[in-house]
């Protein structure tokens, strides 16, 4: 048997030799990413530190928190662990076998313990093992199938057996067995039992030849991997690193230019003039998009060629869609998995030959949605982020998926419906299409300049000093029922003693044109607003609608606009933590749909939690549901199957039961939820200031959260009043 070892030494070279080609291929696909609007190479600026990602990195890929959210993940953890424990005895086997000395001279008690353990670990990586196997068995459903899948399977069971039955020898072969590490060891010491029947010549070969094949399928563990679906197993950690990267997009901004609504403006003269700026700005060049989206693989990211290798193919994304629970064809991991088909299929230089450009050069090249089977499907996508939630790795889904309808979108592929609201937010900055002379009179009143209440006289105090910007966004401000909830909000905001100032031009934020695909008329729309922001200079912006703060905070950023945007539930509940509200209720029992912008993209479901409790309701609040409204959805009809469906599964999720008010806090969720047939209303409607405080005067320059003295006053005009 002393050959074995040169035999495991030639396998294992062959076995690193297979497996570095593809590893190579993926780092060249992603090196080679150069002058990439969308790839990693473009002014990357990270959330968090680097310390800080590695290890939130480390620590998602050894706790296995995703994982663990599901039952079935139980079964995955077990084996992840018990192969990560199992590490030092695997070490152990192989220095015994090329004949190293790797003892640490511990008690025998010691090493006894540390035995039993590992024995009762294998084992518990077994029980793992069939539970995984009776799921793919009894559910195919809900799993992906792979051959690479079951070659795991079967390897990792395989590893376990060799160490039982390599242990079970050399106990059995022991003149002292109370003496051996293993006495004490469950599953080793009735193996050995078994054994005993065996000549004690054949015990030393039985040991040689388990410990070869436990090596050995070591050793093969690295091409099986890097050539299949767990090639996550290498790639989780960097897909962790890089998850929280988006992009820095230095737009040239004039910080002390804004479109203000002057002390005699009227709503037709206040539309005229914003018509006029946005035609006065320049044509955007293909080359100054923040991003031009991806028209065909070459145009991929170097994140998303990671995120493709790295998906786990574990399901979690498309049982959790929405569109696809109902009954839609979109699938978010077959997305992935056919994107890492075609990346593969790639050649890894990034311009074809010259024989290649003539030969092609006539002809029609399929854009990558087309390629990935996305065509029809690409409007469902409603951007809830639930696959992004559920992900075990924190893949990218969205980025990817607005990056693929970008390219697709840019020779015009649209809906019908959807040109239209891309053409009113052109024409009347709101996707519906209404004139500003339609929302102004009854939203918000024009400041006059001989109203002696006018903060016309006192702009020294008001431009300065604001705590909040308030951003009606425009359903909120065109439709009738979604009134009443910004005074809502904005009464309790003001109870607090904070400076508020207002958008009074009601131009949209922008987010159906950036979900759309229109780039050009979202960058004027942003920074048309991002220029009358910057030059309030509040501290925070604020809205009633979850999509105006995804999109203020998230895609301004990328323009230069770095005030953080939230939700207003999110400032009252830092209010009442900071006992500067008391709140009572005006509903007893509420049934709370949490909308997917707020709850996916920024967890506010504690904080609708702290806000029913303060008021003293009782709250159940529902899992996330999209309702339908998200990625530019509402503006367009979508598959009708797909669509009665959703709105079934919502009626069965929100089922109005008697004395329980529905309710929600995005507009559009309850634009899409009435249209249920359900009742539906404000979540701030059903609550109310206990003791409404008289504002505090105070000249002191403060913001929220810091001092006591805050300002209860409304700014509304001057650099203040945004028009």
């Amino acid at each position: 048997m002393s050959y074995l070892p040169y035999i495991l030494s030639i396998l294992t070279i062959i076995a690193i030799l297979a497996a570095l080609p593809p590893l190579w291929r993926l780092g060249k696909r992603i090196t080679i990413k150069k002058n990439n609007s969308y790839s990693i190479g473009l002014n990357p600026h990270y959330d968090h530190s680097a310390t800080h990602r590695v290890a939130h990195a480390i620590f998602n890929f050894f706790t296995q928190s995703r994982v663990l959210e599901r039952k079935i993940g139980y079964a995955h953890a077990a084996v992840f662990w018990g192969f990560i424990l199992l590490l030092p005895e695997i070490i152990g086997f192989a220095c015994e076998f090329y004949h190293i000395d790797f003892s640490l001279n511990l008690p025998i008690p010691a090493q006894q313990i540390i035995a039993t353990t590992q024995d009762i670990i294998a084992g518990l990586t077994l029980v793992g093992i069939a539970a995984m196997t009776l799921r793919r068995l009894i559910s195919p459903q809900n799993t992906h199938p792979s051959a690479d899948a079951w070659i795991i399977i079967g390897m990792i069971a395989v590893l376990m057996l060799t160490k039982f039955v390599a242990n079970a020898a050399t106990l059995a072969s022991a003149t002292q067995n109370t003496l051996s590490a293993l006495y004490y060891a469950p599953i080793a010491r009735i193996l050995s039992r078994v054994l005993r029947s065996l000549e004690p010549a054949n015990y030393h070969t039985l040991i040689g030849v388990a410990i070869f094949i436990h090596l050995l399928i070591i050793s093969l563990f690295l091409p099986v991997i890097t050539r299949g679906k767990h090639l996550h197993i290498l790639l989780a950690i960097p897909a962790w690193i890089f998850g929280h990267e988006r992009h820095e997009y230095n737009a040239t901004l004039d910080k002390d230019v804004g479109y203000h609504l002057l002390p005699h403006d009227t709503p037709e003269a206040l539309e005229e003039r914003i018509l006029k700026a946005l035609a006065d700005k320049p044509a955007l060049d293909e080359n100054d998009m923040p991003s031009s989206g991806a028209k065909t693989q070459r145009d991929l990211s170097a994140k998303t060629i990671l995120h493709a290798h790295a998906c786990s193919q574990c399901k979690r994304c498309t049982l959790n869609c929405p569109v696809a629970r109902a009954g839609g064809d979109l699938n978010p991991m077959q997305t992935q998995i056919n994107l890492r088909q075609i990346i593969q299929n790639q050649r890894t230089r990034t311009s074809p030959s010259d024989n290649e450009s003539k030969h092609h050069k006539n002809m029609p090249q399929p854009t990558l949605a087309q390629q990935l089977g996305l065509a029809e499907t690409l409007w469902l996508c409603t951007f809830c982020g639930n696959c992004e939630k559920h992900c075990p790795i924190y893949l990218s889904h969205l980025p990817k998926m607005l990056a693929i309808r970008i390219g697709y979108t840019e020779n015009g592929r649209l809906p019908a419906a959807l040109i239209r609201s891309l053409q009113n937010l052109k024409k009347t900055f709101n996707p519906w299409g209404y004139t500003i002379s339609h929302a102004l009179p009854k939203k918000q009143q024009l400041p006059n300049k001989n109203n002696p209440q006018s903060p016309d006289n006192n702009q020294q105090n008001y431009v300065h000093n604001i705590d909040i910007l308030w951003f009606s966004g425009c359903n909120a401000t065109y439709n009738p029922k979604h009134h009443a909830a910004d005074e809502k909000y904005l009464a309790i905001l003001r109870s607090a003693g904070l400076n508020i100032a207002t958008m009074t031009h009601p131009i949209c934020c922008g987010e159906p044109a950036k979900m759309a695909g229109d780039i050009a008329t979202f960058h004027q729309l942003a920074t048309t607003n991002i220029e009358a922001i910057q030059a309030i200079k509040a501290a925070r912006i604020a809205t009633g609608c979850p999509h105006c703060a995804t999109t203020l905070n998230r895609y301004y950023r990328e323009l230069g606009l770095h005030i953080p945007a939230m939700h207003a539930i999110i400032i009252i509940d830092e209010l009442l933590a900071q006992k500067r509200i008391e709140l009572t209720a005006k509903e007893e029992n509420l049934l709370v749909h949490p909308p997917c912008q707020l709850s996916n993209i920024r967890d506010a479901r504690p904080a609708i939690q702290h806000i029913v409790h303060a008021a003293k309701m009782q709250a159940t609040i529902t899992e996330v549901d999209c309702c339908g409204a998200g990625g530019a959805c509402a503006f367009h009809p979508s598959n009708e199957d797909v669509a009665r469906k959703r709105r079934s599964n919502l009626r069965l999720n929100l089922n109005n039961k008697a004395n329980v008010k529905t309710v929600s806090c995005c507009p559009f969720c309850i634009d899409q939820l009435n249209s249920t047939e359900l009742e539906v209303t404000h979540l701030i409607d059903t609550i109310a200031l206990k003791t409404p405080a008289t504002p505090r005067q105070s000249t002191s320059n403060t913001r929220l959260g810091v001092g006591e003295d805050h300002r209860g006053s409304d700014a509304r005009c001057g650099k203040a009043v945004l028009g």
